[in-house]
């Protein structure tokens, strides 16, 4: 996927959350017991994963939605040892005080990350979990991640709007069942990223679906191996 966006000349990019997992502290039931990647592993892990990104796109600006997951830490601490609270956060375990070109969004209700000076939004959480709900209860056009998978739809307003909501899936190792095995209906998820062209004299913009099948994807015609 990195290479097929490298081919791209881009001129923006953004990450949609839960780049990290931190699954050590997730509160959704017994962990597998055949897990013990610890915190420290898992960061450099996701540290490294933006070195990489730095590397192929040192010089545009680069966008980093924070997801749920990636807020789980702070959640822990809260929980766990509520006086450390605000002495570290994840904006600083994965090093974005060093990293140049980018914008970093805290996860909240508020979350809203306009595409370029598109009337496309970003965030991680959308408003509702199937596509007639997120349809129903979005009043912009949106792109999302956190539900691990594609979504597509789109309506006309009463003042003769065109409203559209997009989910590409997710970029994880479906390999991981011991991870991922306690979120019901995993199985169902789909890996995916999302390019957006962008019109510049109208600011029209189009979503091309970049679907990973078998650690393969397609665009423009030309099949990278993810």
């Amino acid at each position: 996927v990195m290479n097929c966006f490298a081919d791209s000349n881009l001129k923006a990019l953004y990450l949609g959350g839960d780049v990290a997992d931190t699954y050590w502290c997730h509160g959704h039931g017994a962990k597998h017991p055949n897990v013990h990647a610890g915190f420290e592993v898992e960061k450099q892990a996701v540290c490294k994963y933006l070195d990489e990104i730095d590397q192929s796109f040192s010089d545009i600006p680069k966008h980093f939605i924070e997801g749920n997951h990636e807020t789980r830490f702070e959640r822990w601490i809260v929980n766990n040892a509520p006086q450390l609270f605000g002495v570290t956060q994840m904006k600083s375990i994965l090093e974005f005080e060093r990293r140049k070109n980018w914008h970093y969004y805290d996860f909240n209700p508020r979350q809203l990350v306009r595409i370029q000076d598109t009337n496309l939004y970003a965030k991680h959480a959308p408003p509702g979990l199937s596509a007639a709900q997120i349809m129903n209860k979005s009043s912009c056009n949106l792109i999302f991640g956190h539900i691990h998978r594609y979504i597509s739809d789109q309506k006309i307003t009463g003042d003769r709007r065109l409203l559209r909501i997009f989910s590409p899936g997710w970029l994880g190792d479906i390999r991981y069942d011991q991870v991922f095995g306690y979120v019901q209906g995993h199985h169902n998820w789909q890996n995916g990223a999302a390019k957006i062209w962008i019109d510049d004299e109208t600011k029209v913009w189009w979503i091309e679906h970049i679907q990973v099948i078998n650690g393969l994807c397609v665009s423009n015609g030309k099949i990278y191996r993810a």
